[in-house]
């Protein structure tokens, strides 16, 4: 990733044995590309192979999955 100029390395200011990888403009770039790549997969799938049934039953679920995912991240 590094040699494709996605992400560089940052010495860490206080301790300098610390590598921080950050991404670069073009890594920002490309994961949002694979992000609303994996959106459209998904949502294509979701339309093609669940019924509607399914359907509802994921749409029903999703807010419980919000609430995990949003006190995972207060972690």
């Amino acid at each position: 990733m590094e040699r494709l100029q996605l992400v560089t390395r940052v010495p860490d200011d206080v301790d300098r044995r610390r590598v921080w990888i950050e991404l670069t403009r073009e890594g920002g770039e490309k994961l949002s590309q694979e992000v609303f790549v994996g959106y459209g997969w998904l949502d294509r799938t979701v339309s093609e192979r669940l019924t509607p049934e399914d359907r509802r039953v994921l749409e029903a679920v999703i807010p419980v999955l919000r609430k995990l995912a949003s006190e995972a991240s207060r972690d």
